[in-house]
């Protein structure tokens, strides 16, 4: 699957974010490894059947498991996307579990979504999280949010905007997104989607087609990042597959006095006479999660573990005895999955493989 890529798999004793690891392209330990590719893979297809996922998302599976050399035998409890400074996956290492992070700062190729290499580590990767695990992805906001829709034209009737430049690069950022999601969801793992509150990417055609899929539900619970020690109170919006995600707010202090007063949002009128608004000169350094906020998740998801693990072997157990179950053929849906994700490239870079 290409060169292999820095990842960050740092041991729990020390709490840093630099990569260490590369990612697995060698079996160390073969028969151990082909037990868990094995189990890995009666998962996900079983899974996969009994969400009646289209059927490109199976064979997409399956060229990833075809790959030689990648190391199965090392499956992760928590996989963290578009990381940033990694405070999910430092709460995880709190709570003593093996967690990963990916971030395209880690390596601008191989890390990243919108490449062949990158998309493809991450496929890997959400593949090895062990059924029930813990899975956080934080797209890219910028084109999604409130400040952008004079450039983008997205709205809510049209959220999906003029589909070309950066927005139409991060149309497919989060179809890819909604890929890995149901990848996540067919081994019922606890996964999240954090976005700033308003935004507009739950409109994302292939999300709505991932909440429509069979045995998927979704709670949308709202955080404010500033009650977790930000220095704005920074409201977002925390997409998860779990009910239990809305005790991520009790860990908040919603007495905390913010510590400065940041300039988010410029308002300002252009050549033309018009007002418009753009990002302040705070809004990128407010993109990063607090450790409190990496904390309190990882702790939630502690008291959980039980019964998370508990619904994920149920769920499992029910789509393996479903023999009725199958992917969905249907044409329609299978090009609608493989056109807003730009799948085909992704694809034929596997075939080669």
């Amino acid at each position: 699957m290409g060169k292999p890529a820095k990842v960050a798999r740092i041991p729990r004793s020390r709490m840093s974010c630099q990569s260490r690891g590369r990612m697995p392209f060698k079996q160390d330990r073969e028969s151990k490894a082909t037990t868990w590719k094995d189990k890995q893979r009666a998962c996900v297809f079983a899974g996969l059947r009994a969400m009646r996922a289209p059927a490109v998302l199976l064979t997409l599976c399956a060229l990833v498991f075809s790959c030689p050399h990648l190391r199965w035998n090392e499956p992760t409890d928590h996989l963290e996307l578009f990381s940033g400074v990694c405070s999910i996956t430092k709460g995880e290492w709190h709570e003593n579990r093996e967690a990963l992070a990916m971030d395209i700062n880690f390596h601008p190729i191989e890390q990243s979504i919108m490449t062949s290499v990158g998309f493809c580590n991450s496929l890997f990767q959400v593949l090895n999280v062990k059924p029930g695990g813990g899975i956080w992805a934080a797209p890219v906001c910028s084109t999604w949010v409130f400040m952008s829709r004079g450039s983008t034209k997205r709205t809510k009737l049209n959220p999906m905007g003029s589909n070309a430049g950066k927005t139409g690069e991060h149309n497919i950022m989060v179809g890819r997104v909604a890929i890995l999601l149901a990848l996540a969801a067919a081994k019922c793992c606890w996964w999240n989607m954090e976005q700033p509150k308003n935004s507009l990417l739950e409109g994302h055609v292939l999300f709505q087609s991932f909440l429509k899929l069979k045995q998927v539900a979704v709670t949308r619970v709202t955080c404010c990042l500033g009650y977790f020690g930000a220095d704005t109170l920074k409201p977002v919006w925390i997409y998860s597959s779990n009910p239990d995600a809305e005790s991520f707010n009790e860990y908040a202090n919603k007495h905390r006095k913010l510590v400065k007063a940041s300039e988010m949002v410029v308002h300002y009128t252009d050549s033309n006479g018009l007002q418009r608004i753009k990002g302040g000169s705070d809004l990128k350094q407010s993109q990063a999660y607090p450790l409190m906020f990496g904390k309190a998740v990882a702790r939630v998801r502690t008291r959980f573990m039980k019964d998370t693990k508990r619904r994920a072997a149920r769920f499992l157990r029910d789509a393996v005895k479903d023999k009725a179950g199958a992917v969905n053929p249907s044409a329609k849906l299978n090009k609608l999955w493989m056109t807003h994700s730009g799948l085909q490239p992704i694809i034929d870079f596997l075939a080669k493989q």
